[in-house]
């Protein structure tokens, strides 16, 4: 990976059974909370609290998180933000650590977990959607990149997920859908940035202290949330000139791809 702005996912079949022995952190319950699961966050930017479920170190030793932290204070100053390091210096995560992390989000009763990342969907991982699944459960608002591949969402997780999550999408100022961006039918909306991860993470900023849930996407498109963020429906998009490649399930369990813009 050679950007600030990686978004990978180990499409190892690990499962969650894996051996995390964290302790969950105890959040107050009436915090509103976005948990950002990713790279970690610098030592140096003010959030609401940290830890990993991949080792001890908590702070971002790639700078993925850190960007996405940005990026949500850009939209919510006053936004709180609780990092659950799930990925690795190269922005890799394996399916076990981000089923930890997500079952850990829904302990700490988070208000959004934010997911700015993708993978292949394969048999290997559907212990995330899982998990997503136990979220939405759990009245926990998931909100999840629809990827960075310019292909069908469909292909890829956590842009598969339909009722579980909101899957964001990004395009320009103008309404039409960034090249990188995933499109499909199970993208909801689309956020002005220059990847899904960005637009997702100030999805979830926005999401943070204006929605309860089941009516996030009611204020996503609200008129203030439009003004805010430039929220568009896909049907709003001008998706342009795609053509969909489809991706088959991986039985290589070293295999994950990873995107950087």
């Amino acid at each position: 990976l050679s950007g600030p702005l990686s978004e990978s996912l180990s499409t190892s079949p690990t499962g969650p059974e894996a051996d995390f022995d964290v302790d969950t952190p105890n959040v107050p319950v009436d915090k509103r909370l976005v948990v950002l699961i990713d790279t970690g966050v610098s030592a140096d930017v003010d959030i609401y609290g940290r830890t990993s479920v991949i080792g001890d170190v908590f702070v971002d030793d790639n700078g993925h998180g850190t960007s996405m932290v940005n990026a949500m204070y850009g939209v919510d100053p006053d936004v709180r933000i609780y990092s659950i390091k799930a990925a690795d210096s190269t922005g890799c995560a394996t399916t076990a650590s981000l089923y930890a992390a997500i079952e850990m989000a829904i302990e700490m009763h988070a208000s959004v977990i934010n997911l700015s990342l993708s993978a292949p969907a394969t048999e290997g991982n559907a212990a995330i959607e899982a998990a997503i699944a136990d979220a939405y459960a759990a009245h926990i608002t998931v909100v999840g990149a629809a990827g960075n591949n310019g292909n069908n969402a469909k292909y890829y997780i956590p842009g598969c997920i339909g009722e579980e999550a909101i899957i964001v999408g990004a395009s320009d100022e103008d309404g039409n859908r960034v090249a990188v961006s995933d499109f499909g039918d199970t993208v909801d909306v689309y956020v002005p940035a220059t990847s899904t991860s960005v637009a997702t993470a100030k999805a979830s900023a926005w999401l943070a202290n204006h929605a309860e849930f089941g009516n996030e996407l009611f204020v996503l498109l609200s008129d203030e949330g439009r003004q805010a963020l430039g929220v568009r429906l896909a049907e709003e998009v001008n998706l342009g000139e795609f053509e969909e490649i489809p991706v088959y399930d991986v039985e290589d369990e070293d295999f994950y791809s990873a995107w950087t813009h």
